[in-house]
């Protein structure tokens, strides 16, 4: 299915996923021969590609489906765990953001801060800033652990 993308497209385009985002991309890349540093970049590219968008139109899209039965459980569930991951955000602002999103772990990612960012009412473009740098923290560790062969593609 995806045979007809370069192995470079095919992190950045895994890189834009949410969940897996550049904490799987990295590897990937890693896996698939591509040397660690430009792998970081390409994920990292591909991370950062919808940020802006998500700033803009994650929490009106969210707040519209929600009157939609089928997907109003999800979407309450997902405001719930966004707001009580913010209220320990609130106190830290863009820092915990930054902080938030440079944990390499799944959920900590750009697709979950910017939900975070929007539901707090940050500013776009400080937003975009913080998750960037987080995303960065989290793209170092991720191709240093990658690199060292922690992660097992070394």
């Amino acid at each position: 299915m995806l045979a007809f993308l370069s192995r470079e497209l095919l992190v950045v385009w895994v890189a834009m996923l949410p969940v897996i985002e550049l904490r799987g991309a990295i590897p990937l890349g890693i896996s698939l021969g591509i040397p660690p540093w430009e792998a970081f970049a390409l994920a990292l590219i591909g991370n950062l590609i919808p940020v802006p968008a998500l700033l803009l139109i994650l929490e009106p899209v969210c707040r519209a489906i929600r009157g939609w039965p089928p997907v109003r459980t999800y979407i309450d569930s997902l405001f719930a765990r966004s707001h009580k991951r913010g209220i320990h955000l609130r106190r830290w602002g863009l820092i915990g953001l930054t902080l938030f999103v440079s944990v390499p772990i799944p959920t900590t990612g750009v697709w979950s801060g910017s939900l975070i960012a929007s539901l707090m009412g940050f500013k776009m473009w400080p937003s975009a800033l913080a998750l960037s740098v987080g995303a960065i923290i989290a793209g170092v560790i991720v191709t240093v652990l990658s690199w060292w062969g922690i992660l097992g593609y070394g």
